[in-house]
């Protein structure tokens, strides 16, 4: 079920029994409108947030997109001058969602997107595929 902090109610409201229970949350900062669309704005939401509520829960998706209007902007895109912003914001992410009971991210590798922003396999790394400018 979806954790409390989805937003959509308590999922264990109509339950007699949550024995064998657990939770999933789904966290993308890109749609978060309490987030400053800033490098330092993501960073400080993902390090001071808490996806507590129900437990166990898993951090079921998340993800190194930004808010759709600004995905593009020189300061998100994911160029070489990004990269340290990328990995602050990807390990301040791990570190909130392993409070939990783990975390998944969105994809392992897409097909075609060529946005590693979306792919857990390039991880923003040494041997990232550093995108050119749109």
């Amino acid at each position: 079920m979806m954790n409390n902090k989805w937003g959509s109610g308590d999922p264990t409201q109509y339950l007699t029994d949550i024995y064998f229970a657990s939770y999933d949350d789904h966290r993308y900062l890109k749609w978060d409108p309490s987030v400053a669309v800033s490098q330092s704005g993501y960073v400080s939401a993902s390090c001071n947030d808490d996806r507590g509520g129900n437990w166990p829960t898993v951090v079921g998706e998340w993800s190194l997109s930004v808010k759709d209007a600004n995905q593009f902007d020189s300061q998100f895109w994911p160029i070489a001058n990004n990269l340290a912003f990328y990995r602050n914001w990807f390990n301040a992410q791990v570190r909130a969602y392993e409070k939990q009971d783990g975390w998944i991210f969105w994809s392992w590798k897409t097909s075609g997107l060529n946005d590693p922003r979306w792919d857990y396999q390039s991880r923003f790394s040494a041997c990232v595929c550093v995108m050119e400018d749109p």
